[in-house]
């Protein structure tokens, strides 16, 4: 996707369904990474078709979603949401105190649908380094925190409602303990007799 002549920042996704899938990746990424770590980065992508993560979230969001609208209706039925705001019971008001309502409670139940994204992320990461190696994930991980400017370490509430990703540190770390997993051989450094 031709990027760099909006932005310098780098991404890449999967998108589409059906046979409309595909994975974009900006040549602001292509044109900063070498061939190994583009070739992670597409793993990662790949991880995330693979294991269905893409339905998987959107079932997620759909219950979510569901749960947030139900307990409106329940508010709104009983009256106990026109009586907090002292307002008549007619559909612009509830309308205004739907949105009072669904946006915090959007914000308080982020976590819920972070804690399922950055296990997928964390899924895709493991699903790159067994295909590709560890070393090319972490360069292309710290390229994307270079080019992205992103913040490498934030308050634990800050990434609990915000963070859909694995913090950048955290994510290289990672990648370079599977990859020495990875290669050290079965049995390698148990104690014989």
């Amino acid at each position: 996707m031709n990027a760099s002549s909006r932005s310098g920042h780098s991404n890449a996704f999967f998108s589409g369904f059906g046979p409309a899938k595909r994975v974009v990746l900006y040549d602001t990424l292509t044109d900063s990474l070498d061939v190994a770590a583009i070739k992670s980065v597409l793993a990662h992508e790949l991880a995330h078709w693979r294991e269905g993560h893409i339905w998987k979230f959107v079932a997620l969001s759909i219950i979510r979603l569901g749960a947030v609208v139900a307990a409106l209706a329940a508010l709104l039925e009983f009256g106990v949401a026109y009586d907090a705001v002292a307002a008549p019971e007619t559909p612009y008001v509830g309308l205004f105190v739907g949105l009072l309502f669904i946006l915090p409670v959007n914000r308080l139940t982020s976590p819920v649908e972070n804690y399922f994204s950055l296990a997928y992320e964390r899924d895709a990461d493991a699903y790159a380094v067994e295909i590709v190696g560890g070393e090319p994930m972490a360069r292309a991980l710290a390229s994307l925190a270079a080019d992205n400017l992103s913040v490498p370490f934030a308050h634990p509430w800050y990434e609990t409602f915000h963070y859909d990703h694995p913090p950048i540190p955290e994510r290289m770390r990672r990648v370079r303990e599977l990859d020495a997993d990875r290669e050290t051989p079965a049995g390698a450094g148990q104690a014989t007799d």
